[in-house]
């Protein structure tokens, strides 16, 4: 063991030329695909959501052909419940209704955010919520859901409770019940109290739920999809219990919302014409048109299939650059252990077996193994504030590239000709 260590230290002197071009070799591979493996997490994920959840379903949005700022105002907040319970009640599809919002969380005594950055963004590129500086909150992502969204995208409650009836209707004062996204968890805890500012700066949330990891959600909008890992999720609201005792109706205005983009329709028959029993029903109560859109089907399905093509590429590509590192590193190797046969035989000289020659090798190359992973897990935390990629994994790639490297070594040391190392030791 001792010279295990006394050779370590000797080669990380002597050869620190070599030793730095195969660190930095093997550290821009597994930086390298480190981010391929994080892309093809991600896109096997979307492929794998797309394929299960949402390629089979063919959703609607529900959108007023008029302002209903003007004529239908009025219509709507007198027959619009009555539309809603209608369209709920046709067996040809499913209702939900949802929207977003953003919740101001206060900044730290010293003025720093109470949570990552990356909770004001999601996962949503270029959809980003600024925090205010001036009210000193910083603004995270939030939405509200109906109850039916949950059962829409079969949602799992992973730790706490999901929503119950009583929970859709506010009693002004109190905290706001809501469940956190996964990420959550290391910040937050069931029962947990968070102060900030929804409608007021004196609002707090009281945290009952949280969403299994990878819930998703389908948009009509830019982003098909929205990941809820960093989101809190609020209660649509159907009532609101004020101090005086007095009762207001749809506080959150969801009656109207459902009509202007927040209502969706997910189809259960594929053979319903859904425009035709949209119209059927506004007829009935002389409502307004309403125009149903679809935003998912065969859109969906070729953003699964690219999803899964992504996943096929960067696969390939991660392994032609660690076969391109192999060869590169086993050079490096080769190079370095040429220069050092001499050395080698006279150990061998002196008694010591080829293999512990090869075990310090080994040794020395492990801890290159652990260093070369650090670039990785900085840019992991400085991008993404958590590992997105767990490091024994970063070492599966690393300790293999190494391993298969040294192949050519163990060949030439198991070569060392004694006879010529003697003669030359005599002379």
């Amino acid at each position: 063991m001792r010279f295990l260590f006394r050779e370590l230290s000797r080669s990380l002197v002597t050869h620190w030329k070599y030793n730095f071009l195969l660190l930095f070799e093997l550290a821009l591979c597994v930086l390298v695909v480190f981010v391929l493996l994080f892309n093809v997490k991600t896109s096997a994920e979307s492929a794998n959501w797309y394929k299960t959840t949402i390629s089979d379903a063919v959703r609607y949005q529900l959108n007023l052909v008029e302002d209903p700022s003007v004529s239908s105002a009025e219509i709507i907040a007198a027959e619009g419940s009555n539309i809603i319970s209608a369209i709920k009640s046709n067996t040809s599809w499913k209702f939900y209704s949802w929207c977003e919002t953003g919740f101001g969380i206060p900044f730290q005594a010293d003025g720093s955010f109470s949570l990552p950055a990356k909770f004001e963004s999601g996962y949503e590129d270029g959809v980003h919520l600024e925090s205010n500086d001036e009210l000193g909150v910083q603004a995270v992502k939030c939405a509200y859901f109906t109850p039916e969204v949950f059962q829409a995208y079969g949602m799992t409650i992973s730790e706490g409770n999901g929503f119950s009836e009583d929970d859709y209707t506010y009693e002004e004062g109190q905290p706001y019940p809501v469940i956190l996204g996964s990420e959550y968890k290391d910040y937050y805890k069931i029962g947990d109290i968070i102060d900030g500012a929804l409608y007021t700066q004196d609002d707090s949330l009281k945290v009952i739920g949280f969403l299994d990891s990878g819930s998703f959600i389908a948009s009509p909008g830019v982003n098909y999809l929205l990941s809820l890992d960093r989101y809190i999720i609020f209660p649509y609201f159907t009532k609101e219990i004020l101090k005086d005792g007095s009762v207001m109706k749809d506080p959150l205005g969801g009656i109207t919302g459902a009509f202007i983009a927040e209502g969706t329709l997910l189809i259960t028959d594929p053979t319903v014409d859904v425009q035709d029993e949209i119209n059927k029903i506004t007829n009935t109560y002389g409502f307004p048109a309403i125009q149903c859109v679809q935003y998912t089907g065969s859109t969906i399905e070729s953003a699964e299939v690219i999803s899964q093509r992504n996943v096929t590429l960067l696969s390939v590509l991660a392994t032609v650059i660690c076969g391109l590192s192999i060869l590169s590193i086993g050079m490096i190797l080769k190079r370095r252990t040429e220069k050092e046969m001499l050395t080698y035989g006279m150990y061998m000289v002196s008694g010591i077996l080829p293999r512990k020659i090869y075990m310090a090798i080994l040794l020395e190359l492990m801890l290159f193994a652990g260093l070369a992973i650090l670039p990785a897990v900085w840019l992991s935390y400085y991008q993404y504030h958590s590992m997105v990629v767990p490091p024994w994994q970063l070492l599966c790639i690393s300790i293999p590239i190494l391993l298969i490297s040294t192949l050519p070594v163990r060949k030439l040391i198991s070569r060392v000709n004694l006879d010529q190392i003697i003669r030359r030791k005599s002379q």
